[in-house]
């Protein structure tokens, strides 16, 4: 999750107050160009195949549209005024989710095909229900809920139709519907451990029956299971791998059995159409994405080649499998919804991002760098050169953090890398160890007690972009949202003088305070990657950024959400009272009505022209 790049920032001025940009100020300006950028996701085909629905925050928050697929001029869905999520295809109606001011408690709800006020269903106000699988006749929809116990996820069937739900299954955990097997009969769910680790089973709604399709040695994740024509499950696994990779599972005789070698490459989605016969996986190397499909009786994989090189993400399948829509975001480009013939291999985009009137040939490309660490492994990161540095010029730098940590760093569009560039700054977005997409080994090198460890790659990266010669030392400054806000203020504690400043979004600053407010649903997933509070306290002190408070002395801006349900208010609000208790230059910036991350229009406004803002007093 890029957090970080909704509100990057940079605090590098001492007991310096943060003035306000003067109405209609260039700065001002080019943050309203640069947010003006606005990228469009696709997520179904209407039922008849003539249109796309696709997501887009052209009016401030994510809202569905649709267009048709022969080209046209998009319509707006929906009109909610908080953002709406994903839209599911189903006879007479789509069925997305919306919460409330980023509480994340996601509501089911429905709107018509042509669009209108969603209607959310008259239950569960307060939980979370996580859409899962549809029947093929459109009857019957699995979904994953925590009204019961706010800690736990059950599994429930909804009658989209009537509104009728009904619980089918009590976990004891984080429960959700993967696949029918059979429909109406038997589905598949996962239960996850933790972040990286968990197992499939099938419910056998006639026999009330429960039996593993899963039984590995290790951990592993089973993803984006589908049930295939043949009766298989096709999915994406890293079972005893090194790498995530495409395989099958037959449900009477469970074993994962692969369909291509471990690694380099990672599959990271998978879909099949709807009749079952045709596979689409995406998957990437060295961050950059491919496209591939095939059949599933017969698997002879073709890539799509005539994609441009960028990320790609959440493909879907026309209901008579003759189409296939796809997201594709490049360095250059904001996200886009493409469509692609399977038969032909021929791609065309069907939406065109809004550009705020920004000239895209000015915008930057990354190169791949890898920096040594402690301990001799590379840390990948990609490194953006300011716009207009002149040989022997020294700019300054932003290191950028992203969430997770079980999440990686991509060269997809970000106009706030842009709009930093374009100001004259460098931008380093590096991979530290727990980030995905580079390996199982990788990804659990941060685990527990080797949370320090991660830390120890921030310093190295710091350390080695210092003594780069284009690179201002005086001026080299951390950024990261959630997890990368609690690296950001990691960094100015237990590395000092490497960082000129920070700014930490709805980040952590005691590892100890967070597992003990965060959202009860989250709390055993946490553990298993900080440690438990039971058992591993005091090392959870320790490392804690608001134990060492006495250590900053770097400025700090701090973003949060009021509504946030992962990392809580008072994490930002206790780092911020004890560096004020110190004399030290902090500022706290709170909005009412955002939770995990600013998803409206103005509220990334506010907080990108007030870092801008910490940007221009740098070195005075």
């Amino acid at each position: 999750m890029r957090l970080s790049l909704l509100f990057p920032a940079l605090v590098v001025c001492a007991n310096l107050a943060m003035p306000a940009a003067a109405a209609g100020s260039s700065t001002e300006q080019r943050v309203r160009s640069y947010l003006g950028v606005r990228g469009h996701r696709a997520v179904c085909f209407s039922p008849d195949g003539r249109s796309l629905v696709f997501t887009s925050t052209v009016t401030g928050t994510a809202q569905l549209w649709t267009v048709p697929t022969q080209g046209g001029w998009p319509q707006p869905l929906t009109h909610e005024p908080e953002p709406v999520g994903e839209a599911i295809r189903l006879p007479g109606r789509y069925v997305t989710t919306v919460d409330e001011g980023g509480n994340e408690r996601r509501r089911l709800a429905w709107l018509p095909l042509e669009g209108g006020v969603l209607q959310p269903y008259p239950w569960a106000s307060g939980s979370i229900q996580i859409p899962g699988p549809v029947t093929r006749d459109g009857r019957l929809m699995a979904y994953a809920t925590n009204e019961r116990d706010s800690r736990r996820f059950d599994l429930h069937l909804l009658e989209p139709g009537t509104g009728r739900s009904r619980r089918i299954l009590e976990g004891d955990g984080t429960l959700q519907a993967a696949t029918w097997l059979k429909d109406g009969e038997a589905l598949v769910y996962h239960q996850a451990r933790t972040p990286t680790d968990e197992d499939l089973y099938l419910l056998d709604l006639r026999l009330r029956q429960v039996r593993p399709l899963t039984e590995k040695p290790g951990v592993a994740v089973y993803r984006a299971v589908h049930r295939a024509a043949d009766g298989r499950l096709w999915l994406v696994s890293d079972e005893g791998r090194e790498f995530a990779g495409l395989a099958t599972v037959d449900p009477l005789r469970p074993q994962v059995r692969f369909l291509g070698p471990d690694g380099p490459e990672t599959v990271t989605d998978l879909v099949l159409s709807d009749d079952g016969l045709q596979a689409a996986w995406l998957q990437q190397r060295d961050g950059w994405s491919e496209l591939w499909v095939s059949q599933t009786g017969m698997v002879k994989p073709r890539r799509i080649e005539s994609l441009p090189a960028g990320v790609l993400s959440g493909p879907v399948w026309s209901a008579d499998g003759k189409r296939l829509a796809v997201t594709l975001s490049t360095p250059v480009s904001p996200p886009d919804a493409w469509l692609v013939d399977p038969a032909t291999g021929v791609s065309r985009r069907v939406t065109h991002a809004a550009l705020g009137g920004l000239r895209t040939e000015r915008f930057v490309r990354p190169d791949r760098v890898l920096v040594p660490s402690f301990d001799k492994r590379l840390v990948p990161a990609w490194r953006y050169r300011p716009q207009g540095l002149k040989p022997g010029q020294r700019a300054p730098w932003i290191v950028m953090v992203h969430g997770g940590p079980e999440g990686e760093e991509r060269p997809s569009f970000s106009a706030a890398i842009q709009l930093h560039l374009s100001r004259g700054w460098g931008v380093l977005a590096p991979n530290i160890r727990g980030s995905t997409g580079m390996g199982r080994t990788w990804t659990h090198l941060d685990d527990g007690r080797k949370r320090p460890d991660a830390l120890a790659d921030m310093a190295a990266v710091g350390t080695w972009l210092r003594r780069q010669p284009d690179v201002d030392a005086r001026r080299v400054v951390v950024t990261g949202g959630s997890y990368g806000g609690y690296v950001t203020m990691a960094c100015l504690a237990f590395q000092p003088d490497l960082w000129a400043g920070g700014i930490s979004s709805v980040g952590m600053s005691s590892l100890v305070t967070f597992l003990e407010r965060t959202g009860p649903w989250r709390k055993a997933l946490r553990e298993a990657e900080y440690g438990k509070l039971d058992q591993d306290r005091e090392f959870l002190v320790h490392w804690s950024p608001l134990t060492h408070v006495d250590r900053i002395r770097a400025p700090l801006f701090l973003i949060q959400g009021l509504q946030d349900p992962r990392v809580p208010v008072g994490e930002a609000r206790q780092m911020a009272e004890a560096l004020r208790a110190r004399g030290r230059v902090v500022r706290l910036l709170e909005f009412e009505d955002e939770g995990h991350g600013l998803s409206r229009l103005p509220n990334r406004m506010s907080a990108l022209d007030q870092t801008l803002q910490f940007l221009d007093a740098l070195g005075r």
